[in-house]
């Protein structure tokens, strides 16, 4: 079972979407001011999440903010390409996690399939 496990671990690791994602990562991690201006989009997004999430209302400056900061990203080339690897990359493990899950219901009538 564990073998298994390790198996998958690496399938994960060394999966074109896994690879595309890190080495897109590493170049946008050696430009300070992509890595800086992801960093401020993801503290943004954060804290805008979090006052939604506390069922407050966001203000005004966040959302501006927070806009401002995601038309910088989408203006910058390889921060686009680093986040659709993101995106492709989580799309990917939700798909292993649906198939994972199915491990854990029981075989009973009403069982949701995927």
């Amino acid at each position: 079972m564990f073998d298994v496990a390790r198996s998958l671990n690496r399938a994960l690791r060394e999966c074109d979407e896994s690879r595309r994602m890190r080495g897109l990562g590493a170049k946008v991690a050696k430009d300070a001011r992509l890595d800086r201006l992801l960093a401020d989009f993801r503290k943004a997004q954060f804290e805008v999440q979090a006052v939604q999430l506390q069922g407050q209302q966001v203000k005004k400056e966040q959302v501006d903010r927070l806009h401002k900061l995601a038309a910088a990203v989408e203006a910058e080339a390889l921060l686009r390409d680093y986040m659709a690897a993101e995106n492709a990359y989580g799309a990917m493990l939700l798909e292993v996690q649906k198939v994972l899950a199915e491990a854990f219901q029981p075989d009973v009538p009403g069982k949701v399939k995927h």
